[in-house]
C-alpha cells in the first residue's frame, strides 16, 4: 500500500513523502492515527493543496520538540529496586517506571510511548535511555538503577 505521510514518523519517512508501507501497519496504525493518507489520485490533489499548512504544522511540532529538548537536557533519573549481590535485579526497569520517574521530576509532557527501550533494563547501574520527542529530536535521559536512597547521595 502506498501512502502520503502528513507528519513524520520514525524509520519511515518525512512529513510529505510517498512511501510504500505494508498493508496492515498503514490500515491499523498510520491512516487511523492521521498520519498518512492513502496514495490516491484524490488525496494526492488534496494533499498537494494543503501541503503548506501541513509543512508549517509539523515546523511547529519540531520547533517545540526541540524546546522540549533543551528543557530535558542532561535529565538524570533514579530508580530505587531490589536486586542480587552481584547486581541483577528481581525483575526489571521499563518504560513505564522509567515515565514515572521523569514525571516525579516535573516533566510531565513526556508520554511513555516516548521512552525507546530496545530491552527492559535488569542490572544495577547507570544507563542512557533514549526518548524520542519527535521523530527527528531525540534526547538522552541517564537512568540510574540503585539499591536505596543512599546510594543517590554516592554518585552525586
Amino acid at each position: 500500500m502506498e501512502v502520503i505521510l502528513l507528519e513524520s514518523v520514525r524509520k519511515l519517512g518525512i512529513a510529505g513523502s510517498k512511501v510504500k508501507v505494508k498493508d496492515g501497519f498503514g490500515r491499523n496504525y498510520l491512516i487511523p492515527f492521521s498520519k498518512a493518507v492513502r496514495a490516491t489520485k484524490d488525496n494526492i490533489a488534496v494533499f498537494e493543496a494543503k501541503k503548506a499548512v501541513i509543512d508549517s504544522e509539523n515546523a511547529k511540532n519540531l520547533l517545540a520538540a526541540q524546546e522540549k529538548a533543551a528543557k530535558l537536557d542532561n535529565l538524570q533519573v533514579y530508580i530505587i529496586r531490589q536486586a542480587a549481590d552481584d547486581g541483577r535485579l528481581f525483575g526489571s526497569v521499563g518504560s513505564k517506571d522509567i515515565i514515572v520517574a521523569i514525571h516525579e521530576k516535573g516533566h510531565t509532557e513526556i508520554e511513555r510511548n516516548n521512552v525507546i527501550l530496545s530491552k527492559p533494563i535488569k542490572t544495577i547501574a547507570s544507563h542512557d535511555v533514549v526518548v524520542s520527542l519527535h521523530p527527528e529530536v531525540n534526547i538522552v535521559v541517564k537512568v540510574n538503577v540503585i539499591r536505596s536512597e543512599d546510594e543517590i547521595v554516592k554518585q552525586d
